[in-house]
């Protein structure tokens, strides 16, 4: 393979690149693959969560990277976003316009609950308050998703 690594370098000579088996083999990282989970369909009858499972991931966030700036845990009317991102115009992230239904807590719960697969709570602190947060923490734990990871 070649790889230049802009076009100020296009008259450089190329870099090789290879890889080699050194006959090790590494753990499974914690996270596992493809962790923003409520991006996908949490309502699939456990077939992504046993694909987590058995791709060796020990724990999916909730509800990703970058939704947790919008997200509204309860999921409640058309989406997933608080009343704040539905006002400035971001309520086609929350919809879950990709065929999944929403991950609301009951529905998260039976995902993670076939895989024993653990649970890190992105929280919004962006435009929720800490009360908010803690009573959804509550509503995940009333279902039986441990807390431990936030």
């Amino acid at each position: 393979m070649h790889f230049f690594a802009s076009a100020a370098f296009a008259s450089a000579a190329p870099v090789s690149v290879g890889v080699a088996s050194a006959n090790t083999s590494r753990t499974l990282p914690l996270l596992g693959f493809g962790t923003e989970l409520v991006g996908q369909t949490t309502n699939d009858t456990g077939l992504l969560a046993a694909a987590a499972a058995a791709a060796g991931s020990a724990v999916g966030r909730y509800p990703g990277g970058t939704p947790s700036n919008y997200w509204d845990w309860s999921c409640e009317g058309d989406g997933c976003c608080t009343q704040k991102s539905v006002d400035i115009g971001k309520s086609g992230a929350c919809t879950m316009q990709f065929g999944s239904a929403k991950p609301t807590p009951e529905s998260w719960a039976d995902f993670v609950r076939p895989s024993g697969a653990a649970t890190i709570f992105d929280l919004n602190v962006v435009q929720t308050n800490a009360s908010y947060q803690l009573a959804g923490l509550h509503a995940f734990a009333s279902l039986g998703v441990p807390i431990e990871r936030i």
